[in-house]
């Protein structure tokens, strides 16, 4: 009997530490950090348990790679060549990490991502309480880049008045009060989500938003997402007349009952798909339909945006157009690169093209929904 059948042939270690240093030189192009697990590794590079061992012995001796707790990471020096372009702070509301969902999304991407770019990234989170807060402490040593997410108008003010700092805010609304701005593209959004409807063979779609006023103006993110919407809707020839639209408004329980309330309603009157503004509440829109006797997509198609990743991190998932995190982070950093190299102009304003994930919330591209449903639904919406 051949004792070595079965057996898996490695390549010469020699030959596996330079498919190993390609590895790592595309981890650092792809803005990675974390290396996978050991045996991950050995299928990639080819080699053994014990020959891996040896060259990661190697490259901690070397700095290339560190060692925390259980895994390695590509050293500071070996994700940015050595060189470090200069910082960034990222200011949200918060008190141990952003507490916007979406902020915090962003952030996590930006941190991840800043090594290999070259750019130190700094969080600075402002207390939502600010009555005693250390403002000279919190704005002391903030580096020439400043992002700023979503802040009330006191808590942007100590902001706007430093000199010689390039504020950028990540806040459409708040647009009007700066000269550099890294945003979500909210009207593309909502023609996106008008876009997978059609796709999917949607016709008489309803939307539900939330009517938000922030320091006396409505939330034009939210306006932004209506507005698209209807444009596409037109463009595309789904019917959505003013009906198809409702309000909900209010805070806590009375907002998440009448998204509730809504749902139920369109469910049972003709419409065929529904997109929701935000997926913050999504569940008590599924729990409208439930009340209706329907489902998605057997029944009615159901598209959101994934703010919080409450649409992706259900089951099954919830079709969703993205928030933007990936691209407005590679951005951010791109520019940030830009206005260290000496470009003065790098930032402006720029609006980010957001991306969709497709989900399970919509039936296959342009199929019937089944018969149960289709006797509801009348053949136009006025």
């Amino acid at each position: 009997m051949n004792s070595s059948r079965g057996k898996r042939k490695y390549q010469p270690i020699r030959e596996s530490a330079a498919v190993f240093d390609a590895y790592l030189a595309k981890m650092r192009q792809r803005g990675e950090l974390i290396l996978p697990p050991e045996r991950a590794l050995c299928d990639l590079i080819g080699c053994s348990r014990g020959g891996l061992r040896a060259l990661l012995t190697k490259k901690l001796g070397e700095g290339a790679i560190l060692k925390t707790g259980k895994s390695r990471s590509l050293s500071l020096q070996t994700a940015t060549r050595g060189k470090v372009y200069g910082r960034l702070a990222f200011v949200a509301l918060g008190h141990l990490s952003p507490g916007n969902p979406a902020w915090n999304k962003l952030w996590c991407r930006l941190s991840q991502r800043a090594p290999a770019a070259g750019i130190a990234a700094e969080l600075l989170l402002i207390p939502y309480e600010i009555d005693g807060f250390d403002w000279e402490a919190a704005l002391a040593d903030l580096p020439r880049l400043v992002v700023l997410t979503t802040l009330p108008k006191a808590h942007r003010q100590p902001f706007l008045r430093l000199k010689g700092k390039v504020l950028v805010t990540t806040e459409s609304h708040d647009a009007g009060s700066f000269a550099h701005m890294v945003a979500l593209d909210n009207r593309a959004v909502g023609r996106r989500a008008a876009a997978m409807l059609k796709g999917h063979g949607y016709a008489r779609p309803a939307m539900i938003c939330e009517r938000l006023m922030v320091e006396g103006r409505p939330y034009s993110q939210f306006e932004e997402r209506i507005a698209g919407f209807r444009e596409a809707c037109r463009e595309l020839g789904l019917a959505f007349p003013e009906r198809a639209l409702s309000r909900v408004e209010g805070r806590g329980a009375r907002l998440k009952i009448d998204i509730a309330q809504k749902a139920k309603d369109f469910a049972l009157g003709g419409f065929d798909s529904i997109f929701l503004h935000t997926d913050n509440d999504l569940d008590f829109l599924v729990e409208g339909l439930r009340l209706a006797g329907k489902s998605a997509p057997e029944d009615l198609g159901v598209v959101t945006v994934n703010s919080f990743d409450t649409a992706r991190s259900r089951h099954p998932e919830v079709s969703s157009v993205a928030h933007g995190t990936d691209p407005m982070a590679a951005l951010l950093l791109e520019k940030a690169r830009r206005l260290y190299a000496g470009d003065e102009l790098a930032f402006g304003k720029t609006l980010v093209e957001p991306g969709i994930h497709e989900g399970k919330t919509l039936r296959a591209a342009h199929t019937a929904p089944r018969s149960r449903g289709a006797a509801a639904m009348s053949p136009t919406i006025r």
